[in-house]
């Protein structure tokens, strides 16, 4: 008996509670539902006309729960809240177009990429940051740069414009209203946002950089430990790219935009009718 103690012991050292509290696929699927936690921001996951949440995440999420046979209950956060609740079992998986860090990868258990994303810059065209160019001309002490918190889209200025004024903001509803309010003179964040934006308000907004800043993978995340759901998703995201869903879906969300007619064109990140509804968060 005592023998046994201390192997059980030592099974709670190595893997920790964390391991022990995320529900296996088996007790997903016994439960009939699966937590998925998401963060607003268009078009990853946002509101239609009625109110209710769209976007390629939700699609994504919609089919993973139909093919697993359980419904699907999404729950919003914001963005610095979707790895604590995960840790907390607060939800099973994340599936907010997150990108793929050495960071998170110490907190969380990354499924295969499922997505790719870029960021880029997005300047009000009374502004100083207008005219810059390249990343070098944006590097000016100047010029205020609005990252939402706590993203790749924040390292990545800091990064390339140390000597800017980069001003971080809790969620992308903040950071979109930063920017229309003149707070910022640009923003850093994921396409299709700120192509979306300049479409848009092209009396507004511009692209100045045409090139992107950073490239990056997005994938599901599960608790660290929770090896039956990471293999289950695994082998979703195989056969959804080979069946070419996958790439269906980022086309129809990112590239052809006839989902804008469907949805509120006010509230969201961009509260200011710059880009459909959502409120804090994303992504990067």
């Amino acid at each position: 008996m005592k023998k046994l103690f201390l192997l059980f012991s030592t099974v709670l050292l190595m893997f920790g509670p964390i391991s022990l509290m995320a529900r296996s696929l088996d007790e997903i699927r016994k439960a009939g539902t699966l937590k998925v936690g998401v963060a607003l921001a268009t078009p990853w996951v946002l509101k239609d006309a009625q109110g209710e949440l769209t976007g390629s995440e939700i699609d994504i999420a919609s089919l993973l729960t139909t093919d697993m046979g359980v419904e699907q209950e999404s729950i919003v956060l914001a963005w610095n809240d979707l790895i604590p609740a995960l840790k907390d079992d607060k939800i099973d998986v994340i599936i907010a177009g997150m990108s793929i860090t050495p960071a998170r990868a110490l907190e969380v258990a990354f499924s295969q990429p499922y997505a790719e994303s870029t960021l880029a810059v997005l300047a009000r065209r009374e502004g100083p940051a207008a005219a810059a160019q390249d990343a070098q001309n944006m590097n000016q002490e100047n010029i205020k740069i609005g990252v939402t918190k706590g993203t790749v889209a924040a390292q990545t200025a800091q990064q390339l414009f140390y000597q800017a004024q980069v001003v971080e903001l809790p969620g992308f509803k903040e950071l979109i209203d930063a920017l229309e309010q003149g707070q910022v003179d640009a923003v850093v964040t994921s396409q299709p946002l700120p192509r979306l934006s300049v479409l848009q308000h092209p009396d507004k907004y511009l692209e100045p950089i045409r090139e992107p800043l950073h490239q990056q993978v997005e994938a599901m995340a599960v608790q660290q430990g929770n090896q039956s759901l990471l293999n289950y998703l695994n082998a979703w995201i195989a056969a959804r790219k080979a069946d070419g869903y996958l790439a269906r879906t980022q086309d129809y969300w990112f590239h052809d935009f006839d989902w804008i007619s469907r949805v509120v064109l006010a509230e969201k990140p961009d509260e200011t009718q710059t880009t459909p509804s959502t409120e804090p968060a994303k992504t990067e």
